[in-house]
């Protein structure tokens, strides 16, 4: 079989499998060929930790949730927050 890399494309997208199902129904899967080329999902176990800084400062464990497009924040407040 061919042979697929063993890292991370760092192109790709995480999420639930849900929201993968969701979106090649409704963005990969609607023209052959597939769009962007996708032809297989990966499974990645994801662990992730707040530094102690920001649950000393908030008390909790995440901080607000934000979208990242091409590794730049999405909403205007997160922009300011993230740099």
């Amino acid at each position: 079989g061919p042979d697929y890399p063993q890292i991370f494309n760092q192109t790709g997208s995480l999420g639930s499998l849900g929201g993968v199902m969701w979106y090649l129904h409704n963005h990969v899967i609607t023209q052959c060929p597939r769009r962007y080329g996708i032809d297989r999902i990966r499974r990645y176990f994801v662990t992730v930790k707040s530094t102690e800084a920001l649950f000393a400062a908030t008390a909790n464990m995440f901080d607000r949730y934000s979208d990242f497009d091409n590794g730049e924040a999405q909403e205007s407040w997160s922009r300011s927050h993230w740099t």
